[in-house]
């Protein structure tokens, strides 16, 4: 008599089940290939999850180099981000916290007519070119079109909302690129007796200051909605000409030879 083959059922040979392929692999690997700011981290948190999720299987789900694929890219990218905030976030900062303030108090300086503050906020280039009667027709200038100064942002929030409305203004006025004159140049809404415009402030790449700040502006342009450009250091003036020093020779002047003056004088005797 034949065994029966079903009295035994833990001899069976176990049910093959078609391999198929984690769907949490396949969406950690989509979330990593987007650059979307965050996507990264979740990229890397659905990886983790699939490959717990392929481990647990005994092979019946795939997806290891997806999983693996997509866990790196999301750090990756998540690096990437990471540092384009902190940066972002350091340079609306300073605006803020420095450079705002700063161009404040030359603003409050050229109201009050006080040249020497307002070369001191300068960089040491600037601060040589500018003259009484620049920082006097820039006052006069800005207290026409906007009135006295108020204030800078007070907040990266109204910062933000500010660079919106200035710079809808200009583009609803016709400028719809302000920006486009002016590299290596920080843009900061400053606000005015007649409301908000926009203080385009370059800055000196070498450094220094005249009164030894830390921020060396190289000037201040008050951009307005109306197409205003007011300017505190004139374009294309130069540093005026030294003085000579009366107690020091010509420079073309040749050297006196006293071997010459000794054979002149030894002939005239």
């Amino acid at each position: 008599m034949s065994q029966n083959p079903f009295s035994n059922p833990y001899d069976l040979p176990e049910a093959v089940v078609p391999e198929r392929t984690s769907v949490l692999a396949v969406l950690s690997l989509i979330l990593g290939i987007v650059c979307v700011p965050f996507f990264g981290i979740l990229a890397v948190f659905l990886g983790v999850i699939a490959l717990f999720g392929i481990k647990a299987s005994r092979g019946r789900v795939s997806g290891t180099g997806l999983a693996v694929t997509g866990i790196i890219l999301g750090i990756v990218f998540s690096l990437i981000w990471g540092g384009c905030v902190g940066a972002g976030g350091f340079v609306l900062n300073m605006m803020t916290k420095q450079v705002a303030p700063a161009v404040g108090t030359m603003l409050t300086a050229a109201e009050a007519n006080d040249v020497d503050a307002v070369r001191a906020g300068l960089s040491s280039s600037a601060a040589a070119r500018v003259t009484p009667e620049a920082v006097a027709a820039f006052n006069d200038a800005v207290s026409a079109e906007l009135g006295a100064y108020k204030r800078g942002p007070d907040s990266l929030g109204e910062l933000i909302e500010q660079y919106g409305a200035v710079f809808g203004a200009m583009g609803q006025g016709g400028n719809a690129n302000p920006m486009g004159n002016y590299s290596n140049a920080m843009p900061i809404p400053m606000q005015f007796e007649k409301g908000w415009a926009m203080a385009i402030i370059p800055i000196n790449q070498q450094g220094g200051t005249a009164g030894g700040g830390q921020i060396p502006i190289d000037n201040i342009i008050i951009l307005t909605s109306s197409g205003a450009e007011i300017v505190l250091v004139p374009y294309g003036t130069t540093l005026p000409a030294p003085t000579p020093d009366p107690s020091l020779p010509p420079p073309d002047a040749p050297d006196a030879d006293p071997e010459s003056d000794g054979e002149s004088e030894d002939g005239g005797d």
